[in-house]
């Protein structure tokens, strides 16, 4: 008798000291877990370190730590419906591979803040998944699936789900190159008309000294009408370019399909032109 009452005076100091190390050990690593954002488990341990039978200083830390956390903790709600737009409730939910809810009954998941990959699985049906951002704070992220029933053979999905954290949608315009080679384009030209009048002006200045204008003369009007086509020429070439590069972009009609358009020039000696082709 004596023996076991001694064993019972020692083994109660003991069991004590464990639980009042399990506690301070809770303590320490709940900041560990914080700093990790790893809240859920922080959580967890905050939970433990604030039980009565923990050390006062701990025990008020831990109490005091335990509503900053579960304040920050992100908390998903997962909406599932069938092909047919009916809710259902026996779908597994997984983030990052480990299961987080064996169905669903309405109620917010909680997670970690961060990037994670979402799997959603039902019987009978091609499973989902999802990549999301969630952020710190973050309550009942509203996150809606729908199943589409399962090939036979077990063939993927025909309809994938959409990425949560998809890009935005390339933005369409005009080419750059396009208001380059116009702007060049335009130059060209208004240099052929300058170049052209002076030409013509300076013509008509020799008409009184024909047939035996000075030579420097005569080479200033070839001049003139020498740099009047080399301007059009350039003008010309340059405002093809940028009619190509304009109608060659693929343009999206209401079928979601690019329809290539095609600017062909052409020259022969009588001029030149351009052909247009595409589907309108």
């Amino acid at each position: 008798m004596s023996a076991l009452l001694a064993f019972g005076l020692w083994s109660a100091p003991a069991l004590a000291d464990d639980a009042k190390q399990a506690c301070v050990t809770a303590h320490s690593s709940s900041q560990e877990l914080r700093k990790a954002s790893k809240l859920k488990e922080a959580s967890e341990q905050l939970v433990a370190c604030a039980r009565p039978e923990c050390p006062g200083a701990v025990r008020a830390d831990c109490a005091k730590w335990l509503g900053e956390v579960q304040a920050e903790v992100p908390s998903l709600v997962v909406v599932a419906t069938d092909a047919n737009g009916s809710d259902v409730a026996d779908v597994r939910v997984l983030v990052d591979g480990g299961v987080v809810a064996s169905e669903l009954n309405g109620q917010p998941i909680a997670v970690n803040p961060g990037k994670h990959t979402l799997r959603f699985e039902r019987e009978g049906a091609n499973p989902v998944e999802r990549q999301v951002l969630i952020r710190v704070g973050e309550r009942n992220r509203r996150v809606e699936v729908q199943f589409s029933p399962r090939l036979a053979g077990g063939g993927p999905d025909p309809r994938p789900e959409a990425d949560d954290t998809a890009s935005a949608p390339a933005s369409g315009g005009v080419p750059a190159a396009t208001f380059i080679l116009g702007g060049v384009g335009v130059l060209g030209l208004a240099g052929f008309t300058y170049f052209a009048l002076d030409g013509r002006k300076k013509e008509d200045d020799l008409a009184a000294c024909k047939p035996n204008c000075p030579s420097d003369d005569v080479s200033s009007v070839r001049t003139s009408y020498l740099l009047g086509d080399v301007s059009l020429g350039v003008g010309v070439v340059a405002l093809a370019g940028a009619a190509y590069f304009l109608f060659s972009a693929p343009q999206k009609p209401a079928t979601g399909r690019p329809v290539p358009l095609t600017f062909d020039l052409h020259a022969s000696g009588r001029g030149a032109g351009g052909t247009l082709r595409g589907r309108f």
